[in-house]
Order: structure tokens, then sequence, then C-alpha cells
């Protein structure tokens, strides 16, 4: 959760500053080569159709929702769904996609200069846009 969590406040320190909105419905998840698209609201079907079949699921209990959800992994990503409805997802490795209705799509690993394809008014430095190496 920590990897979404910083790459998430990177973006919407990046939004924040450069008066950037970006709906949530127009962000989405791929991989390379797939012209299928995984948004949120989408049914956890869509993403099993991108990214295969999931290497594990669990039951979740989402408390803010007072509801049963699953959580899907793919590779070491997390899909986390409440009654089969994408509700969010945490990226880990390069191999998901993510993107943003009209733009192109970046991955874990890009520069940050590569994230100006998605998000034109967003940072301008050339450090790793996120660094995975928790210890």
């Amino acid at each position: 959760m920590k990897t979404f969590f910083y790459f998430t406040v990177l973006v919407l320190v990046s939004v924040a500053i450069n008066a950037q909105t970006i709906e949530i419905n127009t962000v989405y998840l791929t991989k390379a080569g797939s012209r299928t698209k995984v948004y949120v609201d989408d049914n956890i079907s869509r993403a099993t159709q991108v990214f295969g079949a999931p290497s594990d699921t669990k039951d979740y209990f989402f408390e803010m929702d007072n509801k049963k959800g699953k959580i899907y992994t793919y590779n070491g990503n997390k899909v986390y769904t409440i009654d089969n409805k994408i509700v969010s997802f945490d990226i880990k490795t390069n191999k998901v996609l993510l993107g943003i209705d009209g733009n192109k799509t970046f991955k874990i690993g890009d520069k940050i200069m590569e994230t100006k394809r998605v998000i034109p008014h967003g940072p301008d430095r050339t450090t790793t846009l996120i660094d995975l190496k928790f210890l």
C-alpha cells in the first residue's frame, strides 16, 4: 500500500501545484500490447481479461464501506473489489501501465519526465518516479 500511497501523493501534488484536474473515471490500468483498459467501477472480469487469471484471491473487509470484498493479485499487483466492481488498485510492478484517457501511459520506474506525456503540467525532474526498494 506504501507504493500506491507514494504514487498517489506524487500525482496529487503535481496536479495541485499546476491546478490541473484529473477525474478518477478517466484513469485506467492496462498492460503493454493490450488495447483493453481497466477502470475503477469496471467488473473484475475486465481485469482478468487484461492481466490473465489472478495468482491469488483473498476475502477482504472494507471498514469504511462496511462491506465484504475481495483482493485479486496479478503478478504482485492488487485489485480491490466490492460486489465484483473494482474500487481501488495497488501497483507494485512495472508490468501494469497507468494511463489517463486521451494521453499515453506510464509505469513504475519511468522517469518523472515521462509523466509529462500523461500529466502535461507534471514534475520537471529527471529522477525515478517511484523507488520500490523498501526495506
